[in-house]
């Protein structure tokens, strides 16, 4: 079975809520992989690798960050990506993959969700980062945004916040 990587970016999917900030702020490392493990019971033979490429707020992601995800996609001998990132520059990240990734053989997922994962039974993270996961196998080669339950071309238009 082939890899799957994932490259964290922060956003609200991996963020705790900060009562005197009255915000989500992001994990300094991402707790997605213990949440993986601990949770989601995927089969043994799912292998998975993790990268922490930032910790931050969608809209603090810079084109310097986005940069750093495409070196990461190019240099990677996987084939198979879910970034998970914020939601308000979520699409737009998407069209920067889109416009600056030269090879054309990678699957590419990016997800987050609008509540948090730590601390939130109700969080969309949960599914989203399930739904991703599932979806990996079927999707055709190309950037995918996958949220809410539907995959979405970088191009598409909708609505997050």
């Amino acid at each position: 079975m082939q890899k799957t990587t994932f490259i964290f970016t922060g956003g609200t999917i991996d963020s705790y809520y900060d009562a005197d900030k009255c915000t989500p702020v992001p994990h300094p490392e991402s707790i997605i992989p213990s949440y993986i493990e601990q949770r989601l019971f995927l089969d043994p033979d799912i292998r998975l690798e993790y990268i922490q490429l930032c910790s931050k707020d969608s809209r603090d992601i810079s084109d310097i960050d986005r940069d750093g995800i495409v070196q990461i996609l190019e240099k990677s001998q996987s084939s198979r990506f879910i970034i998970t990132h914020g939601t308000y520059t979520l699409f737009e990240t998407a069209r920067f993959i889109q416009k600056h990734l030269t090879s054309a053989d990678k699957k590419i997922i990016l997800t987050g969700s609008m509540i948090p994962l730590d601390g939130y039974y109700h969080s969309d993270g949960h599914f989203n980062l399930g739904f991703a996961l599932g979806v990996i196998e079927e999707v055709k080669e190309g950037i995918w945004v996958c949220i809410k339950g539907k995959c979405y071309s970088p191009d598409d238009s909708v609505e997050l916040h």
